[in-house]
């Protein structure tokens, strides 16, 4: 994706835990950085070594493809997804659980275990391109927590929606 633009205030953001943690803050197209600065607040000032995206699976954001710098990881990744809200229009209901993140934020007390366990409750799932009717597993969990650990919730239609805990 290209570097982050400023939208004017014709664009609406909003913070990408508006799910999980239910924060109500909202941002103009053109607060970039506020909101930037906004979402590591709700990391401690901490970045993550390794995240996804909020929206697609499309990208990984692992610190060792940045030199092992996780503030260059995190800082692309905020890029990224700041272009899926203010340039493709995403809403909070688009979100999807970045399950990378989610454990980082677990493991340093953020959000309690529960709250983690509860995501997987609304875990979306993608049809399975090789057996059509079938659902696969979102394709993060797999790479953070084996197998017999997750078994992800799925209902055909359905749109991303987490609890709150």
């Amino acid at each position: 994706m290209d570097a982050p633009e400023n939208h004017g205030d014709n664009v609406q953001a909003f913070c990408e835990f508006a799910q999980l943690l239910g924060c109500p803050e909202t941002f103009g197209g053109h607060e970039v950085e506020r909101w930037r600065a906004h979402i590591l607040s709700h990391l401690g000032e901490q970045w993550p070594q390794d995240s996804g995206c909020s929206f697609c699976s499309k990208r990984r954001f692992d610190s060792d493809k940045y030199g092992g710098r996780a503030r260059a990881a995190f800082h692309e990744r905020s890029e990224h997804v700041w272009l899926h809200i203010t340039r493709d229009g995403k809403v909070v209901e688009d979100l999807q659980p970045d399950y990378r993140l989610f454990k980082f934020m677990r493991d340093r007390g953020f959000i309690p275990e529960r709250t983690l366990q509860g995501t997987f409750q609304y875990a979306v799932s993608l049809p399975n391109p090789d057996r059509p009717g079938e659902l696969m597993a979102p394709p993060q969990l797999q790479s953070i927590y084996g197998d017999d650990e997750v078994v992800p919730y799925s209902s055909p239609g359905s749109q991303s929606a987490w609890r709150r805990y």
